[in-house]
């Protein structure tokens, strides 16, 4: 009898997986003679032991306690698979499958890769007088392929962050395209290859530069209503008026600065890296 443990059977929390065509005997087992044992490959810790017709798990590396089981009513059907609950980053690698029994021996291997969907990406928009930043932010693994496109379906020069895994051994992943423009029209794109997962975002946005000025003109002018109220209250007289005098000159230093700015970002015009 040979056995060919061709798929590693396996749960993990975000892709559940109930396949149990795998770990196949070609023949029907003698499940009183019979003995399977799974192994890691690269180090040979056990990870799931059967003979003498039950588990037999003393030996079993302790990082599986209690996540491991074989399908043992369906051994008569040739069935060697292994199940593992609670998949994850650490389980990665290639197991090893051993079959016993009178009839002979066979043994199988089969790799065990672990992957979680990215969540759908959260999309935070950041204006300044110079620049409108895109950035969009999203959790999965394994490692994925980021792509920003401008309306011409052109690739953009983007800034990717990777940060280590989060406490589900995930990837936090933050990605920003800087457009020295006030029009953005550009789509990001996520792919995770190894789930065959794709997530394309469009974002379309644009402002208007002359709304700065009236935003900033406004905002000194109620700064100074307030300051001129609260030193008359503090100093009174001539002292108030005083300090009136001096927060308008810094008030009108203030506007022409904001006005300079807006009119040199306006002239800007540069095309998409």
């Amino acid at each position: 009898m040979r056995s060919d443990c061709g798929i590693l059977d396996s749960v993990g929390p975000n892709c559940p997986v109930d396949n149990r065509n795998c770990g196949r005997l070609v023949s029907p087992p003698d499940v009183a003679s019979l003995a399977i044992v799974w192994q890691r490959q690269e180090d040979s810790q056990v990870v799931h032991s059967f003979y003498y017709e039950q588990n037999q798990l003393d030996h079993q590396s302790p990082e599986y306690h209690n996540r491991t089981s074989l399908y043992i009513p369906e051994f008569g059907n040739g069935n060697a698979s292994l199940r593992i609950d609670g998949v994850g980053l650490k389980d990665v690698g290639w197991y090893l499958c051993k079959v016993n029994n009178i009839n002979g021996n066979g043994k199988g291997k089969i790799k065990l890769d672990y992957g979680a969907f990215y969540s759908e990406p959260r999309l935070s928009i950041h204006v300044n007088s110079t620049t409108v930043v895109v950035q969009f932010e999203t959790e999965g693994f394994p490692k994925p392929e980021v792509i920003w496109l401008d309306e011409h379906g052109q690739r953009l020069i983007h800034h990717l962050e990777l940060h280590d895994q989060t406490e589900d051994g995930l990837y936090l992943v933050r990605s920003r395209y800087e457009a020295q423009k006030p029009a953005v029209n550009v789509t990001f794109t996520l792919k995770n290859h190894l789930l065959d997962q794709s997530l394309e975002r469009p974002v379309i946005f644009s402002y208007d530069l002359s709304l700065a000025v009236p935003m900033v003109n406004s905002l000194t002018f109620l700064f100074t209503l307030l300051m001129g109220k609260l030193l008359g209250e503090e100093f009174g007289g001539k002292r108030a008026v005083l300090g009136m005098l001096l927060i308008m000159s810094g008030v009108t230093v203030c506007v022409l600065s904001s006005v300079s700015e807006t009119d040199g970002v306006g002239g800007r015009n540069t095309s998409d890296h």
